[in-house]
């Protein structure tokens, strides 16, 4: 049986590619995306979107769930950005 998930996986990816989407996205059962959130940000899972923000090192800087402005983005990268 073919979970919900898995079924509409390429509808996801065409609304990505459609919507011109320039940064990475994780499409997973709602179990796996709970576990791999918590074992990546040591907190459980709060919903989409969920925005994890890196140094160019890798190191995680931020998170950020549910939308925000991109006047926000660009204030948490310059205060963060050495």
């Amino acid at each position: 049986m073919v979970s919900a998930g898995a079924k509409n996986k390429h509808k996801a990816e065409v609304f990505m590619q459609e919507s011109a989407m320039e940064f990475n996205s994780y499409i997973a059962e709602l179990a796996s995306l709970a576990a791999d959130c918590y074992r990546i940000t040591g907190e459980g899972f709060r919903g989409t979107p969920r925005f994890l923000l890196y140094n160019p090192k890798g190191k995680l800087l931020g998170m950020q769930t549910g939308p925000f402005r991109i006047e926000a983005l660009e204030n948490f990268m310059a205060k963060n950005s050495s």
